[in-house]
């Protein structure tokens, strides 16, 4: 899945737990989607595969970001 502002907002809360959703162009990036519907970018990395927050969607956007690293 390509994640975009689009296909984020698109996603559904779990019944339970949460959810893992990962980009196929950008390796360990992706999105958690927790039952109560909050939506955090997330970072997996490193020998131990370590999953690390970045923040929330809403506060981060993908524009945003991108745009960023675009200066």
């Amino acid at each position: 899945m390509r994640l975009n502002d689009t296909t984020i907002k698109a996603l559904k809360a779990p019944s339970k737990g949460v959810a893992y959703y990962t980009d196929d162009t950008l390796p360990g990036f992706g999105v958690r989607v927790s039952e109560g519907g909050t939506i955090s970018f997330v970072l997996t990395h490193g020998p131990l595969r370590r999953r690390e927050t970045l923040g929330r969607f809403g506060t981060i956007t993908t524009a945003k970001e991108i745009g960023r690293a675009h200066v």
